[in-house]
């Protein structure tokens, strides 16, 4: 069952193995179960992009590009200083 617990042992264990994935939402519904977490999901019209794969690279620069020119997202997250 994977949870906050297991993540720093995944990570010594798998971390520099490119392939090796930490199941984020198990690690999530597993601390839910155990009455460790509240979680509060909000609901959006906007499109998620993910990046799992080398090949998603590309359609994840576009998508993010594309809010960055529309105004929806900034053209630096960290600002001109390098933080948030």
């Amino acid at each position: 069952m994977p949870s906050w617990r297991t993540l720093f042992p995944f990570l010594k264990e798998r971390g520099q193995d490119p392939k090796a994935e930490f199941y984020i939402p198990s690690a999530i519904g597993d601390l839910l179960q155990a009455g460790e977490v509240r979680i509060k999901v909000l609901s959006t019209a906007d499109r998620w992009v993910g990046m799992t794969y080398q090949q998603d690279k590309a359609a994840a620069i576009t998508h993010l590009h594309n809010l960055v020119v529309k105004g929806v997202y900034p053209k630096s997250l960290w600002g001109e200083n390098g933080k948030p």
